[in-house]
């Protein structure tokens, strides 16, 4: 499962969130600021995939919500 890490207060994480739920994208939404701070996670909003693979710009996540086949 993709692991969103966000914010509650990032429109872009929202945006992120409305599109994975748009096309029925299974995701954990992480907003621990604690664990984000463990994480070296700065920005937001970043995606985590299974393999380790990391998207942390919004252009890289929104193409690889339209590619998603499901």
């Amino acid at each position: 499962m993709i692991k969103l890490y966000t914010s509650t207060t990032c429109p872009t994480c929202r945006m992120i969130k409305t599109k994975l739920q748009q096309k029925n994208i299974p995701y954990q939404e992480i907003d621990d600021i604690e664990y984000l701070k463990s994480k070296n996670i700065m920005r937001l909003p970043v995606m985590e995939f299974e393999d380790g693979t990391i998207l942390n710009s919004p252009g890289e996540m929104n193409n690889w919500i339209k590619e998603y086949k499901g």
